[in-house]
């Protein structure tokens, strides 16, 4: 009975705060940032594993693609979606967006080479140039 009780308080008390976190929109309604072993991942108000903690860092979603953040692991950067899905996976140095970019291209920096991903993770210019000019003509960085 103690173990009943304390897991449902437990529970409520993971559904007040994720609730209570989720007013700045940046991750999805009824969802909790949880750590295993310093790895982060996401559960939903019933505590179901939405995205396993397996990365080093989770974005924010929706900063350049509609329900996807920008993940880290072991230095490398991907996309993950709000099913859980890696749209890309954790192989880029770098990803990068502004307004200057086409609209839905995201740079990719990828073994020092610069390309463009879309939003379902499609290289749509593969990372082979050393440096690309923004529409506007101004360089990428170049490190």
């Amino acid at each position: 009975m103690k173990t009943v009780f304390t897991s449902t308080l437990l529970m409520l008390s993971l559904i007040a705060f994720s609730q209570q976190k989720n007013t700045s929109g940046k991750i999805p309604s009824g969802w909790t940032k949880v750590y295993r072993d310093n790895k982060a991942g996401y559960i939903d108000e019933t505590g179901m594993e939405i995205i396993a903690p397996i990365y080093d860092s989770i974005g924010d979603f929706g900063e350049y693609c509609s329900d996807m953040a920008i993940v880290t692991k072991d230095a490398l950067m991907g996309l993950v979606n709000t099913e859980g899905y890696e749209v890309a996976r954790p192989q880029y140095e770098l990803i990068s967006k502004t307004d200057k970019f086409k609209d839905g291209w995201i740079m990719v920096k990828k073994d020092g080479l610069y390309g463009y991903i879309d939003c379902d993770g499609e290289e749509i210019v593969k990372p082979v140039y050393s440096k690309i000019e923004e529409l506007n003509n101004n360089l990428t960085p170049a490190n």
